[in-house]
């Protein structure tokens, strides 16, 4: 009996150890954010979402004035964390990097971390957080909604390895409104750059696109459109010797560029590494391997990876003209990921180069010849039939890069998921107890 009473006190001990210790490692997660464009707080609960509305208190009138989401991953930049969407917000330039509202700064992002790269911790973005999806109407409505005429930039460009689920993400465009990235009638989708930082594009994303109209008597309105956000594993402008490594889950995408994705022949990003892309689902009109076939200014010096395991995907462009010197390109696509375009190498139409091997459920492919395939202009536009042979187009000058903002309202409150941990301290507390009272028990029947 002695012997199984220490028995039974040392496993309790060692239980509420355990569960004592385990408090640190869910705080560990990194803080908690949350976001909407209506909020006026500081976006430590859902009821009071970091935005930028005009009810913040008198001494924090200027708040109102910075993007909601670029605070929120600002306070987040050096220890990482969640942000959770808990209502519409919007992805505008109010002061986005300049402090002016009407800028137009070339890329939408926050301040760089102070750590290195590759130690930067992972930041997550969803509106389904706490059991709660914010995502329904009576919790809010939430989605993250990019739109060309309220920021007019070409992406949201990520610092840290990142993951996106269980989020709306609604892309909003007008064809007659021209910028610096939508001009020439080349439309110019907005995209996601991932900036050579893991980045897994998880399940639950859900894309809407929608397209604004002038009508003949001058009034605005929406229809549904068809082009979505797109996705780059590299840089728009920075060459490093670094793989890229995006995966790609659900959404509806316009493309999906696995390494890089420059606009002149100033302004484009070489990939020093492999450049690998993931599909396991989702909708993708486009999938690119060195960059956009019309815009022939990045390469990747290692090999493209490109694996397709699910999903339905149009077409592949697998190099952006004649610049890819790596030694070799890898297409896998097997069952239940659906191809309903071709795979070709730009600017050849139709045909797969040596270097290139692509197989369909373990068969090579075979490519449809020229006489089968017609040849629509190259734009950024998605496309479902394999692109003419282009010109790289003249040089123009970028918009300048103006500097990243000063660090602001960093997070100091402690993350993770708060109810979680109030179970593990109240266990361990019960744990605890039952162990006192054992010894107490034992201590009698020794007397």
């Amino acid at each position: 009996m002695k012997k199984f009473a220490k028995l039974l006190v040392l496993a309790l001990v060692v239980t509420a150890l355990a569960a004592i210790f385990a408090i640190p490692s869910s705080a560990a997660e990194g803080p908690v954010v949350f976001v909407a464009t209506a909020g006026t707080g500081e976006g430590k609960t859902p009821d009071a979402p970091i935005g930028n509305a005009e009810g913040y208190a008198p001494d924090d009138k200027t708040k109102y004035k910075d993007n909601a989401l670029l605070r929120a991953l600002n306070s987040i930049r050096e220890t990482g964390g969640t942000v959770v969407i808990v209502g519409p917000t919007i992805v505008d330039n109010a002061d986005a990097r300049t402090g002016t509202p009407n800028a137009t700064p070339s890329e939408f992002q926050y301040s760089t971390p102070s750590v290195a790269r590759d130690q930067r911790p992972t930041i997550t973005i969803t509106s389904v957080y706490g059991g709660v999806d914010y995502r329904k109407a009576e919790n809010g409505g939430a989605k993250l909604v990019f739109d060309h005429a309220a920021c007019p930039v070409a992406n949201i460009r990520m610092k840290h390895p990142a993951v996106w689920k269980d989020l709306n993400i609604e892309y909003k465009y007008d064809r007659s409104y021209t910028s610096a990235y939508n001009k020439d009638g080349i439309m110019s989708p907005f995209y996601i750059l991932c900036d050579y930082q893991t980045a897994v594009f998880d399940t639950g994303i859900e894309c809407t696109s929608v397209e604004v109209i002038t009508d003949e008597n001058g009034q605005k309105q929406e229809i549904a459109g068809e082009y979505y956000p797109g996705i780059v594993g590299g840089s728009r402008t920075s060459d490093q010797d670094l793989d890229t490594n995006v995966t790609i889950k659900s959404g509806r995408w316009s493309f999906a560029i696995a390494g890089s994705h420059g606009h002149s022949t100033t302004y484009h990003a070489t990939v020093g590494g492999n450049a690998n892309l993931t599909i396991e689902g989702g909708k993708i009109d486009q999938v690119w391997g060195t960059g956009a076939p019309h815009r022939a200014f990045s390469n990747v010096k290692g090999n493209v990876n490109i694996n397709v395991t699910g999903g339905e995907i149009g077409d592949f462009v697998l190099t952006n003209g004649e610049v890819y010197t790596g030694p070799g390109i890898n297409v896998t696509i097997t069952d239940p990921a659906k191809l309903t375009g071709i795979i070709h190498h730009s600017p050849i139409e139709g045909e797969i180069l040596p270097e290139v091997t692509a197989t369909v459920n373990g068969q090579p492919y075979k490519a449809p010849t020229p006489e089968e395939t017609t040849a629509p202009e190259g734009t950024d536009a998605p496309v479902t039939q394999a692109p003419a042979t282009t010109q790289a187009p003249a040089t123009t000058k970028a918009p300048a890069t103006t500097a990243a903002p000063d660090a602001t309202d960093d997070a100091k409150e402690e993350g993770g998921n708060t109810t979680l941990i109030i179970i593990i301290v109240v266990a361990a507390v019960v744990i605890i107890g039952a162990v006192v009272v054992t010894l107490i028990i034992v201590k009698k029947k020794k007397k």
